[in-house]
């Protein structure tokens, strides 16, 4: 087995990228202008690869990282080769067990040093888990005890049990543990479903809460529940799981997380467990040709008819068994017909694809059931599958369902942003899906109509103003002229006879500091080429950055990737993120203007990249036509007089847009009418 210890991290050009949080060239761009940068090991790899501990020190040296941030992940690049020899799905359990262990043991490493370390191991292994839960069995069965080693310096770099535990679930796929892997979801959804769930709250008011999942896999959605409820209260933890291993897994995370769970000898709390609890769960994926629906609507059925008083059930799973129409009288039908007839359910979600990282094509569905005691004939409907999941979306989710029929909310006081009531009966007698078109509440009838109608009145006003403005035709004084090649000159003479100043980018911003409200604009290269993004960052993150220069009026940005483009900046004070860069113009510069310089740059004939290439030309390598004083002065007032043009032409076609989306939403959903005769 590879001695992680002894033998040297080795780490790809991508891989320190993603170690760093930056972009691949940037790790090319380190390598050219740094000449201290690491060298490459010289061992015959097809691809550079590096020394990682000399990498993540060079890091730390320069600022470009700090300590805690990088030692935590370093080590666990190391294990991708390590997963190559022994498994990645295996290496993960052994390395759990370890972890698990010494957490067990007081969070004294396990590694010693000393003779006799396996006698030890399963000496510890025997007095914490004499019955064998959780951890004997893999301990036993250690290929090598070195794995004891790698597991402290797991804990040491991530300075916990709880965190190195974290960790190597966060890279479960990088070890190409896949069975672990391929059901993963999408945080957002994780949250959703535990915050549904009402898990809190009932810790909160009882001070304590049992959580239960029937199909726990690896056990995600239990950690959730752990980081949601947090100290609350107490938790109490029962889960099952068809492969013993995974379950084993499962456990094990969780008394690393300082909770007590249990395996499940069915599918759900016993009769000797009384007060209300909550099920989180997910039916395990199968593919549509092997899914049986009506096994999996009467599994629905019984999960429903099992909760105890003031328990709530969430439960995942495909959406065209959950919520997609079925045929007429089939058995699956008569199955789900029968759950919504129990009155138990609360909501039914119909969520987008996408969900599953590495399912990306399965749509989902949840449905949301409760023993409230008072049986309904009105379940909630939300169809949300052409929206993105986002943590607004979730939150809105949240508070029409909750306020619908758990206790201490009146549903007549809340109002429904994405959930719609629907008649038990109605959806039974219904062939079509279980969803709704999601109609103006009466209190957006009341408060938002009227809105509506005075901004169709302004719009009519603006219309009216931008129809009548004079629009005086262009006369740009353009003629024939005899041929006579410009003078030209690239950009790199430009600079240094000082007609232009040429300056980089500043490195990619991260992405919590940046925000659709930030005072100081950020131009990249998708602003550049029109690909996306309109953000900015606070004046905080600026004040904090001592290598950072904001543009200035009249500054031209400028890039190269993946084409040649460039735009003024008229009013300055913005962040040019990499690989773009700053062209400034000097005020008393006659031949050229910073108008009059984009346009020349953003039509120049050589701006593209051949296909095939690596690297397009450079920038500075581009040629500038120099015109006539008196040509580029008039040429500039000619470029500022499109320009104007073009934005009272846009605010036309914005208002235009605007009016039609107003009249077709309220022709649509009922709101509005049209009235022929005003």
């Amino acid at each position: 087995m590879i001695d992680m210890r002894s033998e040297p991290l080795l780490m790809t050009m991508a891989e320190i990228a993603e170690l760093a949080g930056v972009q691949r060239e940037v790790v090319s761009t380190w390598r050219r202008r740094h000449p201290e940068f690491p060298a490459p090991v010289p061992d015959g790899h097809a691809v550079p690869v590096f020394n990682g501990q000399d990498v993540a020190d060079w890091l730390i040296e320069t600022g470009r990282a700090k300590r805690d941030q990088v030692d935590p992940d370093l080590r666990l690049y190391a294990l991708a080769r390590l997963a190559e020899e022994t498994g990645g799905q295996e290496l993960v359990v052994l390395l759990t067990a370890l972890i698990c262990l010494r957490h067990l043991n007081g969070d004294e490493p396990l590694d010693d040093g000393e003779p006799g370390l396996r006698a030890r191991l399963a000496a510890l292994a025997a007095e914490h888990d004499p019955a064998d839960a959780m951890v004997r069995s893999e301990i036993e069965r250690l290929p090598d005890l070195g794995l004891a080693g790698v597991a402290d310096d797991l804990v040491e770099a991530a300075w916990g049990c709880r965190n190195a535990i974290e960790r190597l679930m966060d890279k479960r796929n990088r070890l190409g543990a896949l069975w672990l892997s391929q059901d993963v979801l999408a945080p957002e959804l994780v949250g959703l479903m535990v915050e549904l769930s009402g898990a809190r709250e009932l810790a909160r008011t009882l001070g304590v809460v049992r959580v239960t999942d029937p199909h726990a896999g690896p056990g995600d959605l239990l950690i959730a529940a752990v980081d949601q409820v947090g100290e609350v209260g107490f938790i109490d933890f029962a889960l099952a799981e068809d492969e013993q291993w995974a379950a084993r897994l499962a456990l094990r995370r969780l008394t690393v997380h300082g909770v007590g769970a249990r395996l499940l000898d069915g599918d759900g709390p016993t009769d000797e467990e009384t007060g209300p609890g909550v099920i989180v769960t997910r039916f395990p994926y199968q593919p549509a040709e092997d899914r049986s629906a009506t096994s999996m609507l009467m599994r629905l059925d019984e999960i429903a008819i099992g909760l105890a008083p003031r328990e709530t059930a969430i439960v995942l799973g495909p959406d065209d068994v959950l919520a997609g129409a079925l045929k007429p009288f089939s058995d699956a039908k008569r199955a789900r017909d029968a759950t919504l007839r129990s009155g138990m359910v609360e909501a039914v979600i119909r969520l987008p694809a996408g969900l599953m990282p590495y399912r990306p094509g399965y749509a989902t569905a949840l449905w949301v059931m409760s023993n409230t005691g008072e049986p309904g004939d009105e379940v909630l409907l939300a169809d949300v599958s052409d929206r993105t999941l986002t943590r607004g979306l979730a939150a809105a989710l949240i508070e029409d369902v909750v306020t619908w029929r758990r206790p201490g909310y009146q549903a007549d006081a809340h109002t429904r942003d994405y959930c719609r009531p629907a008649k038990v009966d109605d959806l039974v007698a219904s062939q079509r899906a279980l969803s709704l078109r999601l109609l103006p509440t009466p209190r957006q009838y009341r408060e938002d109509v009227p809105l509506r109608i005075a901004r169709v009145r302004e719009l009519e006003s603006e219309l009216f103003a931008l129809a009548a403005i004079e629009r005086q035709p262009v006369r740009s004084g353009l003629q024939h002229a005899p041929f006579r090649p410009p003078v030209t000159q690239p950009i790199a003479a430009l600079v240094r006879s000082g007609r232009l100043k040429l300056t980089n980018g500043f490195r990619p911003v991260p992405a919590e500091a940046i925000s659709g409200d930030g005072q100081h604009r950020i131009i990249g290269s998708p602003e550049l080429t029109g690909t996306g993004r309109h953000w900015g960052v606070d004046t905080d993150y600026v004040a904090h950055q001592p290598r950072l220069r904001l543009t200035e009026p009249g500054d031209v940005v400028v890039t190269t990737k993946p084409f040649l483009a460039a735009q003024v900046d008229h009013n300055g004070f913005s962040i040019v993120e990499f690989p773009a860069r700053v062209l400034r113009v000097p005020k008393k510069e006659p031949q050229l203007t910073p108008r009059v310089l984009a346009a020349l740059l953003n039509h120049a004939p050589t701006g593209g990249r051949a296909a095939g290439a690596v690297r397009g030309r450079r920038l500075e390598d581009h040629e500038i036509p120099l015109l006539p004083a008196e040509v580029a002065r008039h040429l500039d007032d000619v470029l500022a007089d499109v320009e104007r043009r073009q934005r009272t032409a846009q605010t036309e076609l914005d208002a235009l847009a605007e009016f039609a989306r107003i009249a077709v939403t309220g022709l649509g959903d009922g709101t509005l009418t049209l009235d022929p005769e005003r």
